[in-house]
C-alpha cells in the first residue's frame, strides 16, 4: 500500500512539474513528464485496479493533448482528446460524477478547436454543441456563474466555425448571445478582465 501511495505522489509530482514547464514555455520538457505521469497512472488504474485514479488519468491525458495542440500536433491532440472525452463521459454519465462536467466540457472544447484548425468545421461544430449544452446546464440551470465565461467562449468559438462555414446568420446569433453574457460579466459583475473578449465578440459580429 505504501508503494502505491508513493506511485500516486510521484505521478502528481510529474503532473505539477509538467504544468510549470508548460507555463515557462518548455513544451518538450512538459511532454516528457506528462508521458511519465500517464504511464504511471495508467498502470495503477488498469493493472492494479485503482479506479479512483481514473479522473487523474483523464486530466493527465487532457493536459498532454493541450500541449500537443500548442505544439501544432493537432491530429495527435485529437486522438488524446478522444480518450479523455471517453473517460469523462463514463465518469459523468455512467457514474454520476457531475462535479467533473466542467472538465468534460473543456475537453470537448479542446477537441472542437483542434478539429476547426484541421479544417473539419462540421466536426468542430458538433463538439462545440456538446460543450455548450454542458456549460448551459451549469450556468443557466444550476446557477454556476463561474462558468459563464466558459459558456461565452464556447459560443464564440462555435460562431467562428459557423462563420468559416459561410453560415453568417448562425454566427451572428451566437455572437449576440456571447456578447450579452460578456457584457453582464464586465458591466454588472465587474469582471473587467473580460472586456477584451467583449470587444472581440462585437468585432467578430461586424
Amino acid at each position: 500500500e505504501g508503494r502505491r501511495e508513493l506511485a500516486k505522489n510521484l505521478a502528481a509530482a510529474h503532473m505539477n512539474k509538467a504544468a510549470m514547464l508548460m507555463a515557462m514555455g518548455d513544451l518538450a520538457g512538459a511532454m516528457k513528464l506528462y508521458d511519465k505521469c500517464i504511464a504511471l497512472v495508467r498502470h495503477l488504474v488498469e493493472q492494479e485496479g485503482q479506479h479512483e485514479l481514473v479522473h487523474d488519468l483523464a486530466k493527465a491525458i487532457l493536459n498532454k493533448a493541450i500541449a500537443l495542440a500548442i505544439m501544432g500536433k493537432l491530429a495527435d491532440a485529437v486522438t488524446l482528446d478522444d480518450e479523455s472525452i471517453t473517460i469523462y463521459r463514463r465518469l459523468v454519465e455512467q457514474e454520476g460524477r457531475w462535479e467533473l462536467a466542467n472538465e468534460w466540457a473543456a475537453t470537448l472544447m479542446n477537441k472542437a478547436t483542434a478539429l476547426r484548425e484541421l479544417g473539419d468545421l462540421a466536426g468542430a461544430v458538433e463538439f462545440y454543441d456538446e460543450c455548450i449544452a454542458i456549460y448551459r446546464r451549469l450556468v443557466e440551470q444550476e446557477g454556476r456563474r463561474e462558468f459563464a465565461h466558459d459558456l461565452a467562449a464556447a459560443l464564440m468559438n462555435k460562431a467562428n466555425a459557423l462563420k468559416d462555414m459561410g453560415d453568417l446568420a448562425g454566427g451572428v446569433k451566437l455572437y449576440d448571445e456571447c456578447a450579452a453574457i460578456l457584457q453582464r460579466l464586465v458591466e454588472q459583475e465587474g469582471r473587467r478582465e473580460f472586456a477584451h473578449d467583449l470587444v472581440e465578440a462585437i468585432r467578430n459580429k461586424a
